[in-house]
């Protein structure tokens, strides 16, 4: 998921990803999964990697800032053979995630 923001200044913009980060392991926290967040912006679920973020500022008028959240959510383990150090909260679970109950939790 994308989320844009238009802002009046440019305030901090390197600190988004961490923030995003943040609110992505306090959904995380809220389902009893472990995890921790690798500066700035990744996440982290038994020392794999099951979250990225990518953000993109520019101002022209005002500031804008597009955040970028990708999280696996319901891959099998079959499909990160060739990335063993990537996974997905159903391969560190065993528990399917609706992906609209994980959306409304992140926003």
């Amino acid at each position: 998921m994308t989320y844009v923001f238009k802002l009046p200044l440019k305030a901090a913009s390197a600190w988004y990803p961490l923030l995003a980060s943040a609110c992505v392991a306090q959904v995380l926290d809220e389902m009893k999964v472990t995890n921790h967040v690798k500066f700035a912006n990744d996440v982290f679920i038994n020392d794999k990697k099951a979250c990225g973020i990518l953000c993109k500022s520019e101002l022209h008028r005002c500031f804008k800032i597009e955040i970028g959240i990708g999280v696996n959510l319901n891959a099998p383990k079959e499909a990160y053979q060739d990335v063993p150090t990537a996974s997905s909260l159903f391969s560190e679970t065993g528990t399917t995630v609706d992906v609209i109950e994980f959306f409304w939790k992140l926003t």
